[in-house]
This record gives C-alpha cells, structure tokens and sequence, in this order.
C-alpha cells in the first residue's frame, strides 16, 4: 500500500513540475501580443474593393477587428490613435517575401581586374601570373 501511494505521489509530483515548465522557444514569425483595445480614427478605410469610407474609425480588440464605420462608439481605457490624412486597406502581408520589390544590385566583388588592382599598387604589390610578388616602384 505504501509503495502504491509513494509511486502515485511522485507521479503526480513529477507531472506539475513538468507542467510549471515555461517554453523557452522564441516565437516564429511578427506577433503582436498587446493587451487592450486600439482606435484608428479619423482614416480613410478601404473594407473592400467598391467601399471606401472617410474619416472613420477602425476598433481593434485582443488582436481581432471590433468595428469599422463612421460612428463607431469608443469604449473608455482604448488607446486611440489619429490617421488623419492616412489610409488603411484590408491586407495579408507577408514581411518575408520579395515580391514586388526592386532588385538590389551588388558591388563588384574585388578580384583580378577590378579595384583590388589598384589597392595592391598602392601597397607596392603586383599579381604576374598568378602569384602576388613585390612592386620595384616603391
């Protein structure tokens, strides 16, 4: 009886040590994760591709869409933030793509040829035929 009641104990021990374990894993991907509600207003809002609404405000609650619309109550304690001038469109962006994003052109490497040419000069170096040999110039 004992024994059973040791085993039993420890199993549960073990369990909420286990489950008191935090993760210690970053989180993959853009997470935002504040608390609260958040008020856009005074924006141009686009919902969808033949409604476009002036100065209206977007509510934004726990990261879900509350309310959008021109008279849109505000609950007090919402963190409010003015758009005047500025548009909002509904979207799914992804930050990782390179989709519609100009091309970066890279430097020249340095290498035979190039500017590294001129630099070993100035150092009083050569490069003849594959090998770096002293420059008499110096």
């Amino acid at each position: 009886m004992k024994k059973r009641l040791l085993f039993w104990l420890c199993l549960i021990l073990a369990g909420m040590q286990a489950m008191a374990q935090t993760p210690t894993f970053p989180t993959n991907g853009v997470q935002d994760e504040r608390p609260g509600r958040v008020a856009f207003t005074n924006a141009t809002i686009v919902t969808d591709a033949q409604t476009t609404l002036e100065g209206a405000t977007l509510l934004i609650q726990g990261g879900l869409i509350e309310a959008v619309g021109k008279n849109v109550k505000i609950p007090t304690g919402t963190q409010v933030i003015d758009l005047k001038g500025k548009r909002i469109y509904p979207s799914f962006v992804e930050v990782y793509a390179a989709y519609g994003m100009p091309e970066v052109k890279r430097e020249a490497r340095m290498g035979r040829g190039t500017a590294a040419d001129g630099i070993q000069e100035k150092r009083g170096l050569r490069l003849e035929s594959g090998r770096v040999t002293r420059s008499e110039s110096r």
